[in-house]
């Protein structure tokens, strides 16, 4: 857009409109954006949760609001698009309509996670016994026939010797989404390689057998 912009500047030099934007006035942009005004604010509960967090699709219709209402103030009071892009990203009203108010009405939807909460160790006790349960039918399966038990028997102890199984967080590996719940349930380990970061910053080509891990 910046660069858009500048040609648009040089190819009509007698529109004053137009004149003046440098790239220094797109990165402050972006730097407004991606801050912590913006796409790193969060709102947390008492206990410290994180009760709502800014999606990348929210972000994306507040910059679109910034952008219409500076080619708004550029048509009806003839400022420049440098001053009329600068006083649109730090106008409270455009940001109250298109930012805030929507961040805080998805917040009503949201309960935080209890992890101290009964119910949820009633589900997550009830489907690791649900997953004993199937894994114990399967097992029964090959001791009927008895060729399924032994080759069943010999992959065990082949492949599935020395894998770590994780519960990969989603959001945690996600680089547009990011998760910032600090009593997260989920391993925050790499999805590609198990190690200690999001799978966007893995420098590591293939998974190691040692640190490969099931996604459930």
């Amino acid at each position: 857009m910046g660069v858009c912009t500048m040609m648009l500047a040089l190819r009509s030099s007698n529109r004053p409109v137009l004149q003046g934007c440098t790239p220094q006035d797109f990165e402050d942009l972006l730097s407004y954006l991606l801050g912590e005004h913006v796409w790193m604010l969060t709102g947390k509960s008492s206990e410290g949760y994180t009760v709502v967090s800014p999606s990348w699709s929210q972000l994306l219709v507040y910059e679109f609001a910034i952008r219409r209402r500076a080619f708004s103030r550029m048509e009806s009071d003839g400022l420049t698009f440098k001053d009329a892009l600068k006083e649109s990203y730090k106008d409270s009203v455009t940001k109250e309509r298109y930012f805030t108010t929507p961040l805080a009405l998805a917040s009503v939807n949201k309960r935080p996670l209890a992890f101290n909460d009964g119910d949820f160790q009633q589900r997550a006790q009830k489907a690791s016994k649900h997953k004993g349960d199937k894994g114990a039918k399967g097992g029964n399966k090959g001791d009927k026939n008895g060729k399924g038990g032994s080759k069943g028997k010999g992959k065990g102890k082949g492949k599935g010797k020395g894998k770590a199984k994780h519960n990969y967080c989603y959001a945690y590996n996600n680089s547009w989404e990011r998760c910032r719940n600090k009593n997260c349930a989920f391993d925050h380990l790499c999805m590609k390689c198990g190690g200690k970061h999001p799978v966007y910053q893995c420098q590591n080509g293939e998974a190691p057998a040692e640190t490969q891990g099931t996604i459930e």
